[in-house]
C-alpha cells in the first residue's frame, strides 16, 4: 500500500513536469524503478517472469515510440513500473 502511494505520488509529480515542459527527467523513472525493485524485494513474485513481462512491455512500447505513438518518458515509466508490476499494469486490482 505505501509503495503504492509513493509510486502514485511520483507519478503525479512526473505528470506536472510533462504538462509543464513536454519533458520529464530521468530521474523519475529511477525511483520509480526503486520502487518497482522494493515490491520485488516485499512480494517475491518469480523473477524470471518478472523480467519476461517488463522485457515485453518495453519491447512494445518501444515500437509505439519508434513510430512516434508515445513519448520516450512513457517508455521508460512505464517499463520500470512493469518491473514490480508486471503485466498487472494493465489489471484492476481490488481495493483490499
Amino acid at each position: 500500500m505505501l509503495l503504492d502511494v509513493l509510486m502514485l505520488g511520483v507519478l503525479f509529480f512526473a505528470a506536472l513536469e510533462d504538462v509543464r515542459g513536454m519533458q520529464v527527467r530521468n530521474a523519475f523513472p529511477g525511483i520509480l524503478l526503486l520502487i518497482s525493485l522494493a515490491r520485488v524485494a516485499v512480494e517475491r513474485p518469480p523473477l524470471l517472469l518478472t523480467i519476461t513481462h517488463a522485457a515485453v512491455l518495453f519491447a512494445v512500447l518501444y515500437v509505439f515510440w519508434h513510430f512516434n505513438g508515445i513519448g520516450g518518458a512513457d517508455v521508460k515509466i512505464l517499463s520500470a513500473m512493469a518491473l514490480g508490476h508486471g503485466m498487472g499494469i494493465w489489471l484492476r486490482r481490488e481495493v483490499e
